[in-house]
């Protein structure tokens, strides 16, 4: 059965209410298709009277990003701090209990007039790769099951991003062995791939804005 999801903005909160093992796993924006949709036949077709069980919760800070889920780990973003202290975290959490298994975080200084700023993009999950877009235009690459660092991109230092008031939003989009990434760059740098395994650029397309 195939039904259609909606995503939630997160804020304080993220509370993950049932995970199976054998469940279709969300590894990206829009689910594994790209389309909001889930293939599980152990979906429930009406919820049960009363409150739905929750499985766990853990409070984050600010950040707009949903979540995604693949091999058993939930993927977030949010931010840290204030004013000229502040960091952007990618989280990763164990699905079945909660429990934080690594977290990254950046440095970041925002100059965007957007007041509730926090990372925006949806972490995408490839092959054992997290890789995950900052509300400044920072790209990372990680090692989904650890955390260590594949490679970075400082893409508004790259690129000189024409950068929208709200930040960069767009999830990392995987094509084959390309990562493909919204900047709003100048020099027909609105649209890059990076090499998926060194973060090296191979192409840019398109003088517009984001």
């Amino acid at each position: 059965m195939k039904i259609p999801l909606v995503s939630a903005f997160l804020m304080m909160v993220f509370a993950w209410v049932g995970f199976s093992a054998e469940a279709e796993p969300w590894p990206q924006w829009r689910g594994v298709r790209r389309d909001a949709t889930i293939n599980d036949p152990s979906l429930v077709r009406e919820l049960p009277a009363g409150p739905v069980e929750r499985r766990w919760s853990v409070p984050v800070g600010p950040g707009y990003s949903g979540p995604t889920v693949a091999e058993g780990r939930v993927y977030l973003t949010d931010r840290q701090g204030e004013e000229s202290d502040v960091v952007e975290r990618v989280l990763c959490f164990d699905a079945a209990d909660g429990r934080l298994v690594w977290k990254h975080e950046d440095p970041v200084l925002y100059k965007i007039g957007y007041q509730a700023s926090g990372p925006r993009a949806a972490v995408t999950i490839h092959e054992g790769k997290a890789i995950s877009a900052g509300g400044m235009g920072r790209l990372n690459c990680l090692d989904a099951a650890t955390g260590d660092l594949v490679w970075s991109r400082d893409l508004n230092a790259d690129y000189e991003i024409r950068m929208p008031v709200w930040g960069i939003t767009a999830a990392p989009l995987v094509y084959r062995d390309l990562v493909i990434q919204i900047t709003g760059g100048k020099g027909d740098a609105c649209v890059v791939a990076f090499d998926l395994n060194s973060g090296e650029e191979r192409w840019r397309s398109l003088d517009e804005r984001a």
